[in-house]
């Protein structure tokens, strides 16, 4: 599992799932599944990971006791390392161990990580969820953030295209966004346009949020949310064919409209040649649909999605690829 945020040719983020089989065919989420996001710099083209996402199973009846998912800024990890290294008890710890392989120097780093997973992880959990009488989707997620407290993030349908094969929209939003807002999109921080083919990040409205790791966890949220609802579109397109209307039995027709006698019996073998035909046909359309939120062109697994990223406010537009 695979998705690609870029811009000029160039990555800037990339996502993919901790398989242990890279060669393994797709499957539903069944367990589980954790997910790493590297950021690359301009200046390098070697990535870095930045975030850490354990998603669990996607489930239709989510309840405040379901396991949510959970996302950590690698970078906090780092920093954290780094302060406990230059702290006055590491110094302490160096007099006696300058290697820092004692138990009180790990015992130093674990505590400054266990720190940071404590101050920085965030989680994710759906809140709402349904569909239009058209089959548009509609969905809405919490983000808990330990310090910007909770931020929504809406699945909406794509500004092009309608129905249920409609591609989706997903934002995060400022914590402060009121309902009106979130209509309106008018506090939307990041927005994940499938319809569109691009990213769009409010990056002056994020760094006045005054959170050091905010740009890679409001990337890393839009994107668990975005395999989280690609799990549950492709467990919702698995579906069973209905029973027939009519049925044969004797070569003569039960229900619907039918003759009697010995044109009955001629009729009942033509209309048992018919709905063979037709379910035949029911199943090669159906083999020929790819299931998801990115129906046909662009799909979250496996492949990738490279766009333009909008610097709202910065006014710098990157050049927008056709989606891959």
């Amino acid at each position: 599992m695979s998705l690609t945020l870029g811009a000029d040719g160039k990555t800037l983020y990339s996502m993919q799932s901790n398989a242990p089989s890279p060669t393994s065919k797709p499957t539903l989420i069944t367990e589980p599944k954790d997910l790493t996001i590297h950021k690359t710099c301009p200046e390098s083209a070697l990535p870095m990971p930045t975030a850490y996402l354990s998603l669990p199973p996607p489930s239709t009846q989510q309840t405040a006791t379901s396991p949510p998912a959970t996302l950590f800024p690698h970078q906090a990890a780092l920093d954290a390392i780094q302060a406990a290294a230059t702290s006055p008890l590491a110094s302490t710890i160096a007099l006696t161990d300058p290697t820092g392989s004692s138990p009180a120097a790990a015992r130093l780093a674990q505590n400054a990580l266990a720190q940071a997973h404590s101050h920085h992880t965030s989680t994710i959990r759906r809140t709402t969820r349904s569909r239009s009488a058209s089959g548009s989707l509609s969905a809405t997620y919490a983000l808990a953030h330990a310090s910007l407290g909770s931020l929504p993030i809406t699945v909406s349908p794509a500004t092009t295209g309608s129905g249920p094969e409609a591609r989706a929209k997903i934002s995060l939003h400022h914590p402060r966004a009121t309902p009106a807002a979130l209509a309106a999109q008018t506090l939307a921080l990041l927005t994940l346009d499938f319809g569109a083919g691009v990213a769009v990040l409010d990056t002056p409205g994020l760094l006045a949020l005054d959170e050091p790791y905010v740009l890679d966890v409001a990337v890393a949220a839009v994107l668990a949310v975005a395999v989280l609802e690609n799990e549950m579109v492709r467990r919702e397109a698995v579906e069973f064919a209905p029973p027939p209307t009519r049925m044969i039995m004797a070569g003569k027709v039960v229900g619907g409209d039918h003759s009697e006698g010995k044109e009955g019996s001629n009729a009942g073998g033509k209309d048992v040649k018919k709905m063979k035909r037709e379910e035949k046909k029911r199943r090669d359309r159906e083999r020929g649909k790819e299931p998801g939120l990115v129906r046909e062109t662009v799909s979250l697994v496996g492949m990738g999605v490279r766009g333009a990223v909008w610097l709202v406010g910065a006014g710098l537009k990157a050049a927008r690829e056709s989606a891959r």
